[in-house]
Order: C-alpha cells, then structure tokens, then sequence
C-alpha cells in the first residue's frame, strides 16, 4: 500500500490537456452540443476528480475494511477500476450539472451519442455472428451507468428497456436488487469524496464476484435428507 501511495504521489503530467472523440468534418447541431458535452466531462474530472497527494492513513482504513469482501482480489483488478471509472463519471456529471445550469442538455445529447455508437457497435457484431459473451455484466453496467446518470430522453428510454429484454436479472439488480443501494450511493456522492468511487467499486466488484461464485441450491431428492445426512 506504501508503495502504491508513493507511486501515485509522484506520477506527474507535464503537458495536461484535454482529449474528446474525433468528431466528422460537418457535425449535426446535436453532434455540436455533444462535443461540448465532452468537453465538459472531461473538465469536471480536471475540478473533482483525485489530483492531490494522498497519504496512507487515509487509504488504509477503507481498504482494510473491504480486503475480505473476495478472498482473492488480484483477478479483478482491472474490473475494479473499470467500475472506479464508471462511478467516478456519474459522480462528476452529477456535480458538474449541478454547478453549472447550463449543461445538463449538451451532457445529454453526450450520452444519447454514447447509446448511438454503443447500438450500432452491437448491431455490427450481430452482423458478424459474433455474441456478447457475458451479456448479463454489460447490461448491469449499462444500467448502472444509465440510471446513475439520470438524462431523460426517447433513446434513454429505449437503451433500458433494451437493457431489461436482454437481461432481466442484471436490469433487477440494478434497479431494485442487491446494487441498488450502491447506485444511490454514487448519485449522491459529494464533490469531498474524490476517493468515494474506488471504495464504492471494490463493494461492487464484491457483491458480482460473490453471486457469480455462489454454489447453486440442489433440491433435497424426494422424501428429504437421509438418516446419515448433517442437518
């Protein structure tokens, strides 16, 4: 932990700037806004995201509390980063939409261009024979994220009902199941809590990684367990 700290205390940025999608030559009006609405995100991660020095006192605590959520972590590194990123950008876009009145618009004319490109990416791969392989896990971050960041719109509306035809049970799990406090958990997380998003991710990492590894019932053969059987 000491030395992750220290790696992260002294990774530095000598030319910081801000990078957006590459737009076409000739862009549509919701295209125009869309490109704001990047720039924006990217901005509000510059105003809340972590840039400051952490310490080890501060990252113990919260880690410790979470190490024995999953008896071995190191297989879902990368997943929980994943999340971290995913709940840190329904916290920022929360903020930011807050602070500055004007945005909420281009920011959802941002995400109806991610569900735009995230559809077709789909309909492409279905061209081509090929099938999600987990599509369970891309329906429960899809809504994660989706119902985090809280744009009404018609292709909104559309993206979940996609969401609960394709997986019904990662859609409830998110909605009402098991995540549904932690999502509430990331839309209300303050602008203080810039190292929120990697705790809250670990939590979630934990909750997936524990149903998927829950040894399935086996129903009692008839006439219930035998004489020789534990209770």
């Amino acid at each position: 932990v000491t030395d992750a700290v220290r790696s992260a205390n002294y990774t530095q940025v000598n030319d910081p700037y801000i990078l957006v999608a590459e737009n076409p030559k000739e862009l549509t009006p919701r295209d125009q806004r869309a490109s704001l609405g990047g720039d924006y995100h990217e901005a509000w991660h510059t105003e809340w995201s972590c840039r400051r020095n952490i310490s080890v006192d501060e990252v113990w605590g919260p880690l410790m509390e979470r190490w024995n959520l999953v008896e071995d972590w190191s297989p879902y590194i990368g997943a929980v980063l994943h999340w971290s990123n995913l709940i840190e950008d329904i916290r920022i876009e929360r903020l930011g939409c807050v602070k500055y009145p004007g945005t909420p618009p281009k920011m959802r004319d941002l995400q109806d261009l991610i569900l735009d490109m995230e559809a077709k990416g789909r309909e492409a791969a279905e061209h081509r024979g090929l099938k999600a392989t987990n599509d369970d896990l891309s329906v429960i971050m899809g809504a994660f994220r989706d119902l985090g960041l809280g744009y009404k719109s018609i292709k909104q509306q559309i993206a979940l009902s996609g969401y609960r035809e394709r997986s019904p049970e990662g859609y409830a799990l998110v909605e009402s199941g098991v995540l549904r406090p932690m999502l509430d958990r990331a839309i209300n997380m303050t602008a203080e809590d810039d190292l929120g998003s990697f705790w809250l991710a670990m939590e979630v990492v934990a909750v997936l990684v524990n149903l998927h590894e829950k040894p399935e019932e086996k129903p009692e053969p008839d006439g219930g367990p035998s004489e020789g059987d534990a209770p």
